[in-house]
Order: C-alpha cells, then sequence, then structure tokens
C-alpha cells in the first residue's frame, strides 16, 4: 500500500513537471509569435494598442534617487503612511497617436470597441519656417476603466504621473483624463535623469 502512494506520488510530480515544461514552452511560442508579428507595421501597431507586451522584458535596478530632488511636492502631514502611486500616462493610461500618422483600421476598431477617444492640439517645440510654433493634432484613446482606476488608486494614494512627453503635450492631456485632479503631481521630460 505504501509502495503504491510512493508511486502515484512519483507520477503526480512527473505531470505536474511535464504541464509546467509545456506551458513555459507554449509562452516561448506566444512570444515568439508576438515578436514576429512586430516585424509587420500594421500588426505591430494592433498589439501595441491591445496591450501585448513580452512577458520578460530586463530592467536595470540601479536607479538611485537623491533625497532632496524636489521633483514632488512633499507628503501630507495627515497621512504619512500613505502610498505613492507613480504612473506612466503613454501605452499605459492611455494610447496617443499622430491624428496623421493613425491607421484608420487601429482607429476603426477603437471605435468598434468602444473605448473613449478624444483629440488634442498640442504646440509643438519646433517651430515652422515663418518661426511660428507648431501644432500637432493628436488622436488619444483612454484605457478602458481608466476613471474608476483613478478614483480608487486615489483613495489610498498618492498619485503621480510619469511621462517621457513633454509639458506642452503632456499638460492639456492629463487636464483631459483627469477632471477630478486626482494626480495629485506630474512629472515630464524635464523630471527624468536618464531616457
Amino acid at each position: 500500500m505504501q509502495d503504491q502512494r510512493i508511486i502515484a506520488d512519483k507520477t503526480e510530480n512527473v505531470w505536474t513537471i511535464l504541464w509546467e515544461v509545456l506551458v513555459q514552452w507554449l509562452t516561448l511560442l506566444f512570444q515568439l509569435l508576438i515578436h514576429a508579428a512586430e516585424a509587420v507595421p500594421a500588426i505591430k501597431q494592433v498589439l501595441e494598442f491591445s496591450g501585448l507586451r513580452p512577458l520578460y522584458n530586463p530592467v536595470s535596478h540601479n536607479c538611485q534617487i537623491s533625497a532632496g530632488s524636489g521633483l514632488l511636492p512633499p507628503r501630507d502631514s495627515k497621512d504619512p503612511n500613505r502610498l505613492t502611486v507613480v504612473l506612466d500616462l503613454d501605452e499605459t493610461l492611455v494610447c496617443a497617436y499622430e491624428s496623421t500618422g493613425l491607421p484608420p483600421l487601429l482607429h476603426s476598431q477603437a471605435l468598434r470597441s468602444g473605448l473613449k477617444w478624444f483629440e488634442l492640439q498640442c504646440v509643438a517645440i519646433e517651430k515652422d519656417n515663418d518661426g511660428k510654433s507648431r501644432v500637432n493634432h493628436v488622436t488619444v484613446y483612454e484605457r478602458p476603466g481608466l476613471q474608476e482606476f483613478l478614483r480608487r488608486v486615489s483613495e489610498f494614494a498618492e498619485v503621480v504621473l510619469f511621462t517621457a512627453g513633454l509639458e506642452g503635450y503632456a499638460s492639456p492631456l492629463v487636464d483631459r483624463i483627469d477632471p477630478e485632479r486626482r494626480i495629485s503631481a506630474r512629472l515630464y521630460r524635464p523630471a527624468t535623469v536618464v531616457s
């Protein structure tokens, strides 16, 4: 009886290991398919828009923050244990595309899926030939559930927005997606040390 239990346990362990190996191989195959699909520009844009990303993306963890950087406002003295959540803007809270370069297929898919979207005019740093500031037209898609997410996170945490975008682009965009002012601080490209 004892021998049968040992054999059953070993058989179960073998099946568990085989299952884990199969899942790992399927994950690898899926990542390879996504990588291959990213080589085709139209498919790459659809994948980016859908939020599919490789499961493993090595990141350097050699980040040092100086104590007195002054990037964020002082902590609220009423609740010193309140969390701080830093959220990236582009490709996280929203997906924004220059309107002239937006593929019609992508826009029609977004409309069919019911995504909230809006158009925005942003003043560019570059000047045109006459020395006037250029205006870029941007189509912005909100991530599904964005407003509910901001509402819930702001209940227990200070919400800080980070973007590698410039303030002229990002500030009006954030004003539009955060009318309730749940985002307490905004960090734009100049706040980056390394990009």
